[in-house]
């Protein structure tokens, strides 16, 4: 995924959110499907030449090279990607399935598209996970930050704060400001929150 083959993030709020979203994420598709059925001409520059000839691993196995190596490039772009073997280059193609990362969700495919549940590949808290995250730094997170800038990465770099419970109709969702700290309260943890996540919110 580079700057070039993704897309600016889709924000919706609505009624027919579902609808939307399903609408969305079938043009994706077919975004993808076409970006995929031409191949871009490989654009080779010097030092895209210097790297392929000093290039000791295929960078698909990551095993060494023997005499005969091949350039593999991108076929959306055209820019080199590195030197493999030949049968790796051969094999490294697009299936014609697409993989959806969706938290909390499995078992569902929408045409060519396989939905991978993130839930599955975490062992900790969303919050523990966004802690550790956030000891990373932004560059772990280049296409958000790329997306929203370093000033606004900073405040994403957590959990945030969401009145669940609160938004119980669509008219609350157009209100201008946050419910009162008090109304902030999940029946599921008998807890609200702090005024330290509250002031965050009002932050963000």
């Amino acid at each position: 995924m580079t700057p070039e083959t993704s897309n600016e993030p889709v924000v919706y709020r609505g009624a027919d959110g579902g609808d939307k979203f399903v609408e969305c994420i079938i043009q994706e598709q077919d975004n993808i499907e076409q970006k995929f059925k031409h191949c871009e001409p490989m654009n080779m520059t010097g030092s895209d030449c210097q790297s392929f000839r000093k290039a000791t691993l295929c960078r698909i196995c990551k095993k060494e090279h023997a005499d005969i190596r091949v350039r593999e490039h991108c076929h959306v772009t055209g820019k080199l990607r590195g030197a493999t073997h030949n049968n790796c280059n051969i094999n490294y193609k697009f299936t014609g399935r697409i993989p959806v990362v969706f938290h909390n969700l499995r078992g569902y495919d929408i045409g060519c598209m396989d939905f991978i549940d993130s839930l599955q590949f975490m062992s900790s808290s969303l919050q523990k996970l966004m802690e550790n995250l956030a000891k990373k730094g932004s560059n772990k997170l280049r296409h958000m930050t790329s997306h929203f800038g370093e000033e606004l990465i900073n405040l994403l770099l957590r959990k945030q704060v969401y009145p669940y419970e609160y938004l119980d109709s669509e008219a609350k969702y157009v209100e201008p400001q946050l419910p009162p700290i008090e109304d902030i309260y999940s029946t599921l943890s008998g807890d609200g929150i702090t005024t330290l996540d509250y002031a965050h919110a009002q932050h963000v």
